[in-house]
């Protein structure tokens, strides 16, 4: 009887605790929106554009060569009653278990590859004016090409708050147009990452990118002693927000909805995929087999010569510029500041539609940053001409290498060796006169001016 009469008295005081909890505040004074710049004293948001932008290359499915253990439960009897009915000897029947059931896939070298992606990371750094009265409750970001026939958006690779982190992997604007996150950090839309995981830091959740949720902690509660305090719960509690994105070919948005006590003051940074638009294509050699053990091939037949086409970017006459803009509703504080709760806050609401009070000019990616940077090699170093080419099958093709050591290689082949040929095709160099070109025999006298230089046609 005692515990009925008990309960029945913390029935008022468990509702008034719960009506606390859920509620954001105890009254709006105003609703204001924000109509010009000089009105804009709660948010600022700015573009910090820092590392260069670098190759970026879509992680290749691996390649894996079947074998036993990746065969069915029925696969894998049928394979064993096979090889043991050949197998006289236990010794016998173990090695040829783990025997691949396929050979090595081709070292083919592709017949076309591109360098026109780019991976650029980006900080967006927000800044609440007026952190000692209020709080960002929501804010919306624009990053907009102002002229996307060039360089265009590509995709997503990272995104990284003091919230959270999510890796995209090789997220591309073909299989991704937008992206949700909420308290339960579900993410929806992206539908092409399938291994990555996302730490919301609640230490009993974990959420993958199909936007599946496990958790083995309470979502909400609460606590309440002899002195009315009330603790929020660990998942509201959270570095948590409700966030959206999308993306196409000229434009980037980003929403961020905040939740109580969480102010959306960060510095964001964001990992952008650009592709280039304007690009030409160049034939390049690939070289296998110049050297085995550190001496050079004796025998054309043991060097492998592929002929692939690289598709490079133009040179940029200038850099990739844009806008960078945002909306936002700002939750002031009026009066009830000086408690951790949200609930007992009288407050004014500011808010901001038009994201043209806030556009700012941006400079996105440096015209240097989107150069080919490949390597050629040079027989004369002082005026830097005179690139070196293969006269292959009647074709004068230029001497290409997308790395330092390629380039390296080739000329340690034609020193080490004396050769002017590779695999019985001349080597050539350009020769340059009054605007005509002319390709002429390279000998071996020309050894000791060979250099790598990187090519910026």
């Amino acid at each position: 009887m005692k515990k009925i009469f008990l309960l029945l008295l913390l029935i008022p005081v468990l509702g008034t605790a719960q009506t606390k909890l859920a509620r954001y505040q105890r009254k709006i004074l105003s609703e204001n929106i924000i109509t010009n710049n000089l009105q804009n004293k709660f948010v600022e948001v700015t573009l910090n554009n820092v590392p260069d932008a670098s190759l970026y290359n879509g992680t290749l499915a691996e390649v894996t060569k079947r074998n036993i253990f990746t065969l069915s439960d029925k696969g894998q009897k049928a394979f064993i009653e096979a090889v043991n009915s050949k197998s006289k000897e236990l010794p016998e029947l173990l090695k040829a278990i783990p025997t691949l059931l396929e050979s090595s896939p081709s070292t083919e070298i592709p017949v076309d590859f591109k360098r026109i992606e780019f991976s650029k990371k980006v900080e967006i750094v927000v800044n609440n004016k007026q952190i000692a009265h209020g709080r960002i409750a929501k804010l919306v970001m624009w990053l907009t090409l102002d002229d996307n026939t060039l360089v265009e958006f590509s995709g997503f690779g990272q995104l990284s708050t003091k919230f959270y982190t999510i890796d995209y992997g090789t997220v591309s604007l073909n299989r991704t147009t937008g992206f949700t996150l909420n308290a339960g950090v579900n993410i929806l839309g992206t539908g092409a990452v399938n291994t990555t995981s996302v730490a919301t830091g609640n230490s009993g959740t974990t959420t993958d990118v199909n936007g599946t949720t496990s958790s083995n902690t309470s979502t909400l509660g609460a606590s309440y002693s002899n002195s009315r305090t009330t603790a929020e719960a660990m998942a509201l509690s959270n570095t948590v927000i409700i966030s959206k994105g999308s993306l196409n070919r000229k434009e980037i948005s980003l929403m961020q909805n905040g939740v109580p006590n969480k102010d959306l003051d960060d510095n964001i940074n964001m990992e952008i995929i650009f592709k280039t638009v304007n690009n030409y294509t160049v034939p390049v050699l690939k070289f296998k087999g110049l050297f085995k053990d550190n001496v050079f091939a004796t025998d054309p037949s043991k060097i492998l010569i592929n002929k692939v086409y690289m598709t490079l970017p133009n040179i940029f006459k200038g850099d990739v510029k844009g806008k960078l803009s945002y909306t936002y509703l700002y939750r002031d504080i009026g009066s009830g500041e000086n408690t951790p709760g949200e609930f007992d806050d009288k407050i004014n609401y500011y808010q901001l539609n038009d994201r043209g009070i806030t556009e700012l000019p941006v400079k996105l990616v440096g015209q240097h940053e989107l150069l080919p940077k490949l390597y050629s090699i040079i027989t004369d170093p002082v005026n830097l001409t005179d690139s070196l080419y293969l006269n292959y099958y009647g074709q004068h093709v230029k001497l290409y290498f997308t790395d330092l050591s390629s380039a390296s290689e080739f000329i340690d082949y034609l020193q080490s060796s004396g050769y002017t040929s590779v695999k019985g095709f001349q080597v050539e160099y350009e020769k340059l006169s009054q605007g005509d070109v002319t390709y002429l025999k390279y000998d071996a006298s020309m050894l000791g001016s060979l250099r790598p230089i990187i090519d910026m046609r």
